[in-house]
């Protein structure tokens, strides 16, 4: 008889949850041109400034909040808008990578909101170059 119960309880708790999430998520759209959501800087040279600003668009029937935005490493560093964007307004969501190391790098930038399709993956790509002997 516990097991019913609990089994009961666990299925209506992940049914709340469910429907509380779909609640916030359905107020906002963000927008990023899919040829902006991955950006290669090519070949880069090393211990050079390397940023990209990844720009959307609210295109949803609520402000669009994003709560917050995470990249794979410490290289990478995003800053992004605190303040709620307004419909039809756009922002920005800037990512810097530190070219201190060399190499190929490959790396992800998470960005969490109220939007529908919340989670949103961006990705910087590149290679650092050796620095050169003088």
């Amino acid at each position: 008889m516990k097991n019913i119960s609990i089994t009961i309880l666990a299925v209506f708790l992940l049914i709340l949850v469910s429907c509380s999430q779909n609640q916030i998520s359905n107020t906002a759209e963000f927008s990023i041109k899919v040829e902006d959501a991955e950006f290669d800087f090519g070949k880069i040279a090393y211990d050079s400034p390397a940023i990209h600003e990844f720009q959307f668009i609210n295109n949803g029937k609520e402000p669009l909040i994003i709560t917050n935005v995470k990249s794979s490493c410490g290289c990478t560093v995003p800053t992004f808008p605190k303040d709620p964007i307004e419909v039809g307004l756009s922002g920005n969501i800037s990512v810097k990578y530190d070219t201190k190391k060399v190499g190929h790098f490959n790396k992800s930038i998470t960005v969490y909101s109220n939007s529908k399709d919340s989670p949103t993956t961006l990705h910087i790509k590149g290679e650092v170059e050796a620095p050169k002997e003088n």
